[in-house]
């Protein structure tokens, strides 16, 4: 189990549908959104795999 594994990684389509149905967004505008969090160094992208690189400063986003 990759959850198991490694608790920051997860498998990215898996996330995007589950997050974009959860808040009621396009999986389009979460795509988007995770590509400026890759930009900023926030996450990592690879392949089908997302990274949480800076929990800190995603934590700071979600409660600004």
């Amino acid at each position: 189990d990759l959850i198991r594994k490694n608790p920051f990684q997860f498998q990215l389509m898996e996330v995007v549908v589950n997050v974009s149905n959860f808040v009621g967004t396009a999986t389009e505008t979460l795509i988007r959104l995770l590509s400026d969090l890759k930009n900023e160094g926030l996450v990592e992208i690879k392949g089908r795999k997302i990274k949480l690189l800076q929990r800190d400063k995603l934590q700071q986003i979600i409660n600004s």
